[in-house]
């Protein structure tokens, strides 16, 4: 799969230069790009990886915290959906489609 051969293409690019900013954020939007792919695939445990992953890489990125939370949800897993949604609304508390998210939860629950 083309997404891993770029993962791994980035992780070198991160190891060798750790501090630049914008190689670590194509690193997290690549593993949150594989993680919708498998969420989509109802591969969950590999979302749920890759989505922790990239927000280990990246933890300003309220969507990556979403994805994670529907993952949860496809998997009647409420109580980890409702956590990765606060987390998301956290950083974008203006953010309508979050808090839809998050109500379909509740209303599911």
């Amino acid at each position: 799969m083309k997404w891993r051969k770029a993962i791994i293409e980035y992780e070198k690019a991160v190891s060798i230069q750790n501090s630049n900013a914008e190689y670590h954020s194509k690193l997290a939007r690549t593993y949150s790009r594989l993680a919708y792919i498998y969420k989509d695939k109802t591969l969950f445990e590999k979302a749920v990886h890759h989505f922790t992953v990239s927000i280990a890489l990246n933890s300003q990125d309220a969507f990556t915290y979403s994805h994670l939370g529907e993952a949860y949800k496809r998997n009647k897993m409420y109580e980890e959906a409702v956590l990765e949604l606060k987390k998301a609304i956290a950083l974008d508390p203006d953010n309508a489609f979050l808090h839809l998210r998050l109500a379909s939860i509740y209303r599911k629950n």
